[in-house]
């Protein structure tokens, strides 16, 4: 089926997959719903659809979102916190469909991160301090910066990458963005990592939008995030078909001034 988008041309591909039977009998499998996320990669629009399950995202919800240490241990990290939430054993045999999905959508390794990327940029933001886990994400299809991050980290990490997260915080602004691990001219701030956004669609290693302080005021972004390295893995280079991304949007007046309006 081809249809006319924005005067981009895109290909329908739809993505289902079946949960392993263990999964569909596990005492979380309950209140069973399909839900469908977008993503778009060049001309192409893919549609990934997957079971998501209310009995699992009541568990996570009722999870306390304090971390319990004692006196004579180190106080918790921002790391801590993101790793309790990307690593929670309970949601990664329910999250490890939609890793499939992605990777059978595409055959080549560069797409899929693409795919990934897309998929949670056109996951609808939400302003909010809920502090979902990734499946949360999935299952309500909403997430603020914090939480769409940690979903996007999870699967680049199980795709073989290496990620960071790049958090901004201070007294008057607070962001969280992904790093995919690279080399060249794409890397961020001598990071090692290209900066993605996750908020809303915009082009790998595009750091250059307009983002809100806590007074109101437009701004970019600090010059210097605490970058929080989640782990090792593959180089990400294929940073042309970036570039002509950017090249292809601005012929059609989306991309401006370095940035997506």
């Amino acid at each position: 089926m081809h249809k006319a988008i924005n005067k981009l041309i895109f290909r329908d591909i739809i993505v289902q997959r079946k949960f392993p039977r263990e999964l569909t009998t596990s005492k979380f499998s309950t209140y069973p719903r399909v839900n469908t996320y977008n993503a778009v990669v060049g001309k192409k629009k893919y549609r990934i659809q997957c079971v998501t399950y209310g009995g699992l995202n009541n568990y996570l919800s009722n999870i306390p979102r304090a971390i319990t240490y004692y006196t004579d241990q180190p106080e918790p990290t921002t790391k801590d916190f993101i790793l309790r939430n990307i690593d929670n054993i309970v949601q990664k045999p329910f999250l490890e469909p939609l890793v499939q999905a992605i990777r059978s959508a595409a055959p080549i390794e560069a797409d899929r991160v693409r795919i990934a990327i897309s998929l949670v940029q056109n996951i609808p933001y939400r302003d909010d301090d809920s502090n979902k886990y990734p499946y949360e994400v999935l299952y309500t299809n909403s997430g603020n910066c914090e939480e769409k991050s940690e979903l996007l980290a999870y699967l680049l990490r199980d795709l073989g990458y290496g990620v960071a997260i790049f958090d901004y915080d201070n007294p008057t602004f607070g962001h969280m963005a992904v790093g995919i691990k690279c080399t060249g001219r794409h890397d961020y701030i001598g990071s090692g990592y290209a900066f993605v956004e996750t908020t809303k669609p915009r082009a790998i290693a595009d750091s250059n939008g307009e983002y809100t302080d806590f007074n109101g005021n437009v701004i970019g972004l600090p010059t210097m995030p605490e970058i929080i390295k989640i782990c090792d893995g593959k180089l990400f280079d294929d940073f042309d078909n970036v570039s002509r991304k950017r090249k292809y949007l601005n012929s059609i007046g989306i991309y401006i001034h370095k940035r997506i309006i």
